[in-house]
């Protein structure tokens, strides 16, 4: 099996079918594509399995409701891909991008993971675009490219081996940022390209978009880590935006925990 591509499903029967089609399209032989139904309440669950009935390349995990962590590491549990990625359900790829990253992989044996560029849809942002590039040590990767910015793994393609003993906590929000610098950690090499590919939809009620006094200190804690893990001094290049990051989390959660405002 050439590539293992992992959507966690809950409450998304309005996008699911978008987000699937994008990734059948792929033109990745051998590949696969995981879908677990984390006990949706909708229709979600028929609707993996009308995708499994129609696409021999789809299969179907349903489980009750253990939240984003836990769908994944069912995914990641049973992936046959010398290479996995990840999509959330409400968001989709663009034409064209997963076969190239696999043969970057396969062209380059140093490199354990390839990233690439994101654009948003719903809002202003500017896309996260990347430069064509090799990096072998993870600290340069980590500084240059300010990695704490974009630590999401649904825009990476992965050698499944970098997740041996790894796996994302269960219950806990930024877990791609508590998981990266474990990653990073053993990884030979990374690559980047400047090739836009994943098309983050922007929802109102989304985790990323929902702000609370338990949300901010989870931020913070993924945050102190990926800063402790990744030995960020404050005088590296580009670690000011890291600490300032933190320094802003202390500040907001001083703001709705001690003064009750709302951010």
């Amino acid at each position: 099996m050439n590539l293992s591509v992992i959507i966690p499903v809950y409450n998304v029967e309005a996008t699911l079918d978008r987000c699937v089609a994008s990734i059948l399209r792929q033109d990745v032989p051998d590949m696969e594509v995981i879908l677990v139904d984390d006990g949706s309440p909708d229709s979600c669950g028929r609707m993996c399995d009308d995708w499994a009935s129609r696409d021999g390349r789809v299969r179907v995990i349903h489980q009750p409701n253990m939240g984003l962590c836990v769908a994944r590491n069912a995914g990641l549990d049973i992936a046959a891909g010398r290479y996995v990625s990840f999509v959330d359900s409400d968001d989709y790829l663009m034409p064209d991008t997963l076969m190239r990253l696999v043969e970057m992989l396969d062209r380059h044996d140093c490199v354990d993971f390839v990233e690439f560029g994101v654009m948003h849809s719903g809002d202003r942002r500017h896309p996260l675009v990347l430069t064509d590039r090799i990096w072998r040590s993870a600290y340069a990767y980590w500084l240059d490219t300010m990695a704490w910015n974009h630590a999401y793994v649904c825009n990476k393609v992965f050698r499944r081996a970098l997740f041996s003993g790894l796996r994302f906590t269960p219950g806990r929000l930024y877990e791609d940022l508590l998981l990266l610098p474990d990653l990073l950690h053993r990884a030979g090499g990374m690559a980047t390209t400047g090739h836009v590919g994943y098309v983050y939809s922007d929802s109102q009620g989304s985790i990323s978009n929902t702000v609370s006094l338990r949300s901010l200190v989870q931020q913070l804690r993924a945050e102190l880590y990926a800063l402790v893990s990744m030995r960020t001094a404050p005088w590296a290049r580009n670690a000011a935006d890291l600490y300032r990051a933190v320094c802003c989390r202390l500040y907001d959660i001083i703001r709705v925990g001690i003064f009750r405002k709302r951010l």
